[in-house]
């Protein structure tokens, strides 16, 4: 009887230090990219076992360059990069011509990874990154990543349209199809940007929202797509 309270009460306290929030977006997402064949999916936030593990199902080649964590390091960008998360200093230092130069020598890395050519990007999970960008970043990283995108890419991110967002971005974690789960966050809090879709459009030039969500939690989520070059000429 005893170990069964003290069981409960663990897990009472595990609820305590996660956080779940139901995700609208996400199996929308999921569902496309099941009907593509081999995806190559880049994951823009910390390495997680959990995501590795959930996205595998889909067959996809997945690579993941925790972008946050470069900046805050301010890394020169021709070193390699990491997928761990980082924990220094959570304010960005590396400028915008870095970022767009840490995300293009990724990429370039990666596709002179083999003797065949690497297809390009069907989908990249952006999740609440775009909160700790300026403007200017987030133009400098969609410069680095546009060329490898495929028409019709799909690009997953959240905005938060609450006063304060955490001081660095949340180490989301796919629970299943519809929830995802981050650890406890530090007290610590930063303004939140509440970009527009609009104003996120305005920087990512050829990309287009097809669909997007505002949650209960004050988060909207986006679902945009890689529009053909003779598309983005035409508009």
């Amino acid at each position: 009887m005893r170990l069964s309270l003290r069981r409960r009460e663990r897990e009472r306290d595990d609820e305590r230090e996660r956080n779940v929030q139901a995700t609208l977006a996400l199996p929308v997402v999921l569902d496309w990219l099941g009907r593509q064949h081999h995806p190559r999916v880049l994951d823009l936030g910390g390495a997680h076992g959990d995501n590795v593990a959930f996205l595998s199902r889909f067959g996809c080649r997945l690579e993941i360059v925790d972008l946050f964590a470069q900046l805050a390091e301010g890394q020169p960008s021709g070193e390699t990069l990491s997928a761990t998360h980082s924990h220094t200093s959570p304010r960005p230092r590396a400028g915008a011509r870095d970022l767009e130069q840490i995300l293009a020598q990724a990429m370039a890395s990666s596709d002179a990874g083999g003797p065949d050519p690497v297809e390009p990007l069907d989908l990249v999970l952006a999740w609440d990154l775009f909160d700790y960008l300026a403007p200017a970043q987030i133009e400098a990283a969609y410069r680095g990543l546009s060329r490898h995108l495929r028409p019709g890419a799909r690009l997953f991110a959240q905005v938060s349209y609450v006063g304060n967002v955490p001081l660095r971005p949340r180490r989301l974690r796919i629970a299943d199809a519809r929830s995802l789960v981050w650890d406890a966050e530090a007290p610590r809090v930063r303004p939140s940007p509440r970009y527009t879709e609009r104003q996120l459009l305005k920087r990512l030039p050829g990309m287009r929202v097809e669909q997007s969500f505002l949650l209960r939690n004050g988060y909207r989520e986006i679902i945009a797509s890689a529009v053909a070059p003779a598309a983005v000429e035409a508009g």
